[in-house]
């Protein structure tokens, strides 16, 4: 009689244990059911992405696509040494957006936007290819171009004071502007040195009209016989350089994925670039040319993330672009030039504006 108690609770026991397990196993495969009507994680919607269309960008290669459109794709890999290029004129937001994981473990570059397009507000509406997703972008705007570099001095007489001689303001380089370096300012001319009233060779040649005089220089001589007989090739002022452009504008990158980002090891940039050199002062002449001012740096842009899954952003760089270099100052002829300065340098224009990194709140 025992016996049969004990089977009889065993196969209780047994059965008990079969019908937990048999729960377990529903309610498993109820969750991964409801899970598969789910779907992946939905960013904005990727259903309308077709599948079969992924975007892979090889070790050393560099695969090239227009700014301002929209590139859809079932899943994006840009693999290390890889490169996306992105490029056009006119400042707009570009569009990446695929279905499953976007990895970038190589890079994504700009390569830079017209400066001449500033305090303008650009679109915040932008539409899937088949029109069926609408995605709102950030308000962003470049702000205007910051001034350029001031142009260097032209070459002058050591003995005529910056006070004491007429029309200076054609010798000292000018201001930069907005997006520009200074130009250059022009070596002294015959005219200028004529109207010198301060002490030194250039008024004694003045007073003595040009008549040779035993007690002259060398120097002073060949100054004195350009008074009698000035040459208006040999003895013509230096011009001065132009000033340095403005640097493109940096990119506006927005990036959808209804998978993961990955991005680690990779980098977008979206920097301004540098600004113009300033070109250099004309040299032997009588007098050298002051060098151009540097222009500024672009301003850099803006990269928006809409990511459904894991969010691994990686480098980026948003910094606005480093002035340009101002031009070198040309130097006198060295038979027949001015004993005097040679043309200043340029100044170094300002930086860009740094840009941004935002993400969507989920």
């Amino acid at each position: 009689m025992a016996l049969r108690q004990i089977i009889r609770e065993v196969k209780q026991g047994a059965l008990y244990t079969v019908f937990f397990v048999a729960v377990i196993v529903l309610c498993t495969l109820g969750v991964l059911f409801i899970i598969d009507l789910a779907g992946t994680p939905d960013a904005e919607g990727c259903s309308d992405i077709p599948d079969g269309h992924d975007l892979i960008i090889s070790s050393g290669d560099t695969y090239k696509l227009a700014a301002g459109e929209v590139h859809e794709y079932e899943s994006i890999l840009i693999q290390k040494g890889g490169v996306l290029e992105i490029y056009g004129d006119k400042p707009t937001w570009t569009t990446l957006r695929c279905k499953g994981d976007f990895q970038l473990q190589g890079k994504i570059v700009f390569t830079g936007f017209n400066p001449d397009y500033y305090n303008t507000q650009l679109p915040r509406i932008v539409k899937s290819r088949d029109g069926s997703q609408v995605f709102e972008l950030p308000e962003f705007s470049y702000v205007k171009p910051n001034s350029g570099g001031k142009g260097g001095s032209g070459g002058r007489m050591t003995e005529c004071k910056l006070g004491s001689c007429l029309s200076m303001s054609k010798i000292l380089g000018s201001k930069g502007s907005s997006g520009v370096g200074g130009t250059g300012g022009a070596g002294m001319s015959r005219t200028q040195i004529n109207k010198c009233n301060s002490t030194g060779s250039c008024k004694s040649c003045y007073l003595l009209n040009g008549s040779n005089h035993p007690t002259l220089t060398l120097k002073d001589t060949m100054n004195c016989e350009f008074f009698e007989d000035p040459d208006p090739v040999n003895y013509s002022p230096g011009v001065g350089g132009p000033g340095g452009s403005n640097g493109k504008l940096g990119g506006l990158l927005h990036i959808v994925t209804c998978g993961s980002f990955l991005g680690t090891g990779g980098e977008i940039d979206v920097s301004g670039k540098q600004g113009g050199k300033g070109k250099d002062g004309e040299s032997n002449k009588y007098t050298g040319g002051g060098g151009g001012g540097g222009g500024p740096g672009g301003h850099a842009g803006m990269i928006y993330f809409d990511v459904a899954g894991v969010y691994e952003p990686g480098t980026t760089n948003i910094s606005g672009g480093g002035g340009g270099k101002g031009g070198k100052g040309g130097s006198p002829h060295p038979q027949y030039g001015l004993a005097g300065y040679d043309g200043k340098d340029g100044a170094t224009g300002s930086a860009g504006k740094d840009g941004e990194v935002k993400e969507k709140d989920r």
